[in-house]
């Protein structure tokens, strides 16, 4: 998956968001000419792609100010737009 987060609506200042073999979440901010580890505040191991926990991420979407990643095993995590790090959402059935 990818998704673009443009911060303040230019289009230059855009980071792309994306999963990487499906247990890395990365970021660019050049376009995709490089690519860097985006997973601070992801539990150890989710998301940085060489975790013992072994966790997949599936899904991956965007809205107004905020990322969403959805974890192979139902977790979803959120990162709203300027945040420093991802947050588990508390998802109800």
């Amino acid at each position: 998956g990818l998704v673009v987060d443009g911060d303040d609506g230019l289009v230059e200042a855009a980071r792309l968001v994306g999963i990487h073999s499906s247990t890395r979440i990365v970021t660019s901010t050049d376009g995709g000419a490089t690519w860097q580890a985006y997973h601070d505040g992801l539990p150890e191991g989710e998301g940085s792609g060489g975790g013992s926990n072994g966790t997949s991420f599936s899904a991956i979407g965007a809205g107004p100010g905020f990322l969403l990643v959805g974890a192979g095993d139902g977790t979803v995590y959120r990162r709203d737009q300027g945040a420093a790090a991802w947050t588990k959402v508390d998802v109800k059935d």
